[in-house]
């Protein structure tokens, strides 16, 4: 049982951040998520947090699942934050340059 937990995650656990002229794709390590630029409302750095999950791990491949604030998160880094709030979805995710991610998606897409 544990094995099949430890390949649920790591399979789910986000690999890539794709910023495409029409879509953000997150790039999982199995399948991928595809956010239209449409749905995204608000994109915004986050501070550090704890983090506290409805569901999920917090555990080697980072903080996967659903947070308390009902929002889908793949966080490896609790410093390097991103919240992406969409019309249908909310995420959190981490990235390797924060800023620099939600400047480029509020250009790319023109959310103010």
């Amino acid at each position: 049982m544990f094995k099949k937990i430890l390949v649920y995650f790591y399979a789910n656990s986000l690999n890539k951040i794709i910023i495409d002229k029409d879509y953000l794709i997150l790039k999982k390590n199995l399948g991928q998520i595809k956010i239209s630029k449409q749905e995204i409302t608000s994109i915004t750095k986050m501070g550090y947090s704890n983090l506290t999950m409805f569901y999920g791990s917090k555990g080697v491949f980072g903080f996967i699942g659903s947070t308390m604030d009902n929002a889908f998160s793949w966080v490896k880094d609790r410093n390097k934050m991103v919240k992406i709030i969409t019309k249908r979805k909310n995420y959190i995710l981490s990235a390797d340059e924060p800023d620099k991610m939600v400047s480029d998606i509020k250009k790319c897409y023109n959310i103010v």
